[in-house]
């Protein structure tokens, strides 16, 4: 069998591929469900999705997505649990250390020993996991980062246009548009943490290999291209 290992961000990965952050089974929550299955069918890692502090205003299923296709179908289900194609999507996890009487909110938030478990599941599967994150600025971003090594993520993924991500001035493509905020943050999530970032490019940069420059000059180890492109699912 021909030999597909490599070494990525410091990490040795049987193989280039890395499952991206989409589906709920990239939720680092359900890693004890999913990451069995994720690498038995081949993947080397997986980015995790994002989570959020609760000072962070989310979007669910709002603009730019519109949506045509019956949520009751298959397909539909299918796509309305796809957080990259509807911004937030219908499922969220945040990060919080407090505990809810509400067991339908509560199985979306998650803290810290949860987040530990859901990654010692992962590297016993074998997995590397690297986590997104969609900071808001400089002060998000370095408290995720602290709390991501913390937990025993692999490496850190800066996604600098998530559109889930509402934030006035920032998000929603708004950050990876301005080459001066993205070097802001990678240097605040640098001075904090020890673990490799990979920076996800706007495709709606002005220039996207000039944004890629600025990150690395910024202290980015990897460059990920590209993010969502504003559209309209029909």
């Amino acid at each position: 069998m021909t030999d597909l290992s490599v070494r990525f961000m410091g990490n040795e990965m049987r193989n280039p591929l890395l499952l991206a952050p989409a589906m709920y089974n990239t939720f680092v929550g359900w890693f004890p469900k999913f990451a069995h299955k994720i690498a038995k069918a081949g993947w080397a890692g997986i980015v995790a999705k994002n989570v959020v502090t609760e000072d962070v205003r989310v979007g669910f299923c709002s603009e730019p997505a519109l949506w045509t296709t019956q949520t009751t179908t298959p397909v539909g289900k299918r796509m309305k649990e796809s957080m990259s194609l509807v911004n937030a999507g219908p499922d969220v996890e945040f990060y919080s250390e407090r505990k809810l009487d509400d067991p339908a909110e509560e199985i979306w938030r998650i803290d810290k020993e949860r987040m530990k478990k859901g990654i010692e599941k992962a590297h016993q599967e074998g997995l590397v996991v690297i986590g997104n994150l969609s900071p808001t600025g400089t002060e998000n971003a370095a408290g995720i980062a602290k709390l991501y090594e913390e937990c025993g993520y692999d490496g850190l993924e800066f996604n600098t246009s998530c559109p889930m991500i509402h934030e006035l001035g920032m998000g929603a493509f708004a950050v990876g548009v301005y080459t001066e905020k993205i070097q802001e943050i990678i240097k605040a999530i640098k001075e904090v943490t020890s673990l490799p970032l990979m920076v996800k490019l706007s495709p709606h940069a002005l220039s996207v290999p000039d944004t890629a420059r600025a990150a690395v000059k910024a202290g980015a180890d990897a460059i990920s291209a590209i993010n969502t492109v504003l559209s309209i699912i029909c």
